[in-house]
């Protein structure tokens, strides 16, 4: 079982990478937290195994699979990045709560014990910056429709 999880992942998943998005990812590492950045390192810049990384770790390959596989979409995606592009918008608190959600992946009640804040206060957070996002990237799409109906105005 264990030697068929690494086949897989040498088959299927990070070697096939684009060279932007392991760029993207190699410097958006610095963000996460030293554990998971190194998890993180080992399988990437030094080929290390699912069931290597879980023997050191002391979790199943699968478990480490599952673990590398969200860290890799979170950091690809530009949500967090563009909370910190914005930050001037936002308090201390809310970049935290960012930072833990979108890009750490925790959920509400590890983010209230984690920053001592009630859950409530997460949750209404959680939902302004899920609202603020929904309408920055929705701005940015139309931008970006009116650039490419601008530049074939006049071709027809």
């Amino acid at each position: 079982m264990v030697g068929k999880l690494d086949q897989i992942s040498k088959s299927v998943d990070f070697r096939k990478m684009q060279l932007a998005e392991y760029d993207i990812i190699m410097n958006r590492m610095k963000l996460l937290a030293p554990p998971d950045r190194i998890i993180l390192e080992l399988h990437l810049s030094h080929n290390a195994s699912f069931s290597q990384l879980g023997i050191l770790i002391g979790i199943t390959p699968a478990n480490i699979s599952r673990k590398i596989r969200k860290m890799v979409k979170r950091l690809l995606s530009d949500d967090y990045m563009c909370f910190l592009r914005n930050r001037n918008q936002f308090t201390d608190n809310q970049l935290l709560i960012a930072y833990d959600h979108f890009l750490l992946g925790q959920g509400r009640r590890t983010i209230a014990l984690k920053r001592k804040i009630s859950v409530s206060t997460v949750y209404r957070q959680l939902c302004y910056l899920d609202e603020w996002l929904i309408k920055h990237k929705a701005r940015n799409e139309h931008k970006n429709l009116n650039e490419k109906s601008a530049r074939f105005a006049g071709c027809c």
